[in-house]
């Protein structure tokens, strides 16, 4: 199935886009990441989100987004947004 090429291959939850990873580390937030291309979703806990991104605390989810890739089908075309049960303090 080709993949669409209106839009970038990742989408970013609104909240999410100017957060900082360390913001989101340290609000305890769960990021849930779904893939179009296969049915596949990972949710990764503050826990996780501290270990992968390390390195690169101070970014935010726009500029990491075009490196996420599908764990299952290696697809770039995924989606990501807050956990259910995850809020944002504004």
């Amino acid at each position: 199935m080709p993949e669409p090429t209106r839009r970038p291959p990742w989408q970013i939850d609104d909240k999410l886009g100017g957060w900082p990873i360390w913001s989101l580390v340290e609000q305890r937030a769960t990021i849930q990441i779904e893939c179009d291309s296969c049915p596949h979703f990972a949710q990764w806990t503050p826990a996780d989100l501290d270990r992968k991104f390390r390195k690169a605390r101070g970014d935010t989810f726009a500029r990491i987004a075009p490196k996420l890739r599908c764990t299952r089908c290696r697809s770039n075309w995924v989606r990501v947004s807050l956990a259910k049960g995850s809020f944002l303090a504004s």
